[in-house]
C-alpha cells in the first residue's frame, strides 16, 4: 500500500513486555484514498523505539509468500 499518510486512532501502554512497549492504532492511508486499519507495537530496548515485528504478523506474511510461491509453480 503507497503511503499517502497516516492517522493515530488510539494508543496504550503494554504491560508484560521485555522492554517498555507501547500499542498503536493507526489508520493506513493510501494516495488513492484507499484506508486499512493496522495495529503496530512500538518497543524502546533502552537505544530508542523501535517498531516490534510480532510472531503473528511473521506468520501472516510466510503464509502469504508460501501461496504467491505455489501460484507460480514454484515450492
Amino acid at each position: 500500500m503507497p503511503l499517502g499518510g497516516v492517522a493515530v486512532q488510539d494508543s496504550s501502554d503494554l504491560s508484560g513486555w521485555p522492554a517498555p512497549a507501547h500499542l498503536m492504532v493507526v489508520k493506513l492511508m493510501a494516495a488513492d484514498g484507499t484506508t486499512k486499519d493496522a495495529l503496530l507495537v512500538f518497543m524502546n530496548p533502552g537505544d530508542g523505539w523501535k517498531l516490534a515485528v510480532t510472531e503473528a504478523v511473521v506468520a501472516k506474511y510466510a503464509a502469504t509468500l508460501k501461496d504467491t510461491d505455489s501460484v507460480a509453480g514454484g515450492k
